[in-house]
């Protein structure tokens, strides 16, 4: 792997820890693979335990685990698929997106203090960039 590449995967590594760290940060209850998860079904429409462990890159096991135990928390609903009785759809609660939200801004004022030294042209350039990274992405899957 080319040197670009390697410094490239440790950065990403870095921000994702630096997310991670924000969104477990402080008054927050639930770990970062479930505020994923949270996330998920909100931008989704309804998916399903499948949808969660491919997005997630997850055995369908542990997806199961995950999600019983943000139903249980009560920020997550099951409903069975009328079509098919062996598939349940997700759905996001008022409490689950309550949740939510506090973890994205505990997420959002860690990331704000940590991207403070940066100039208002690099954070926009930084912006930039992942916005394109992102949408790249997202075309491949």
């Amino acid at each position: 792997m080319p040197k670009k590449s390697n410094q490239l995967a440790d950065l990403i590594f870095t921000m994702n820890s630096l997310t991670k760290e924000g969104m477990e940060f402080g008054l927050n209850s639930l770990t970062f693979i479930q505020l994923q998860t949270l996330s998920f079904v909100y931008r989704s429409t309804n998916p399903t335990m499948k949808e969660i462990a491919q997005y997630l890159h997850i055995t369908p096991p542990s997806a199961t685990s995950i999600v019983n135990n943000l139903v249980k928390l009560k920020f997550l609903k099951r409903k069975t698929n009328g079509n098919d009785k062996r598939s349940t759809n997700l759905f996001l609660t008022n409490k689950g997106e309550k949740e939510l939200h506090k973890g994205y801004d505990l997420a959002k004022k860690h990331l704000e203090k940590r991207l403070d030294y940066l100039s208002e042209k690099d954070k926009r350039e930084f912006i930039r960039i992942i916005s394109k990274l992102s949408h790249i992405f997202e075309q491949k899957n």
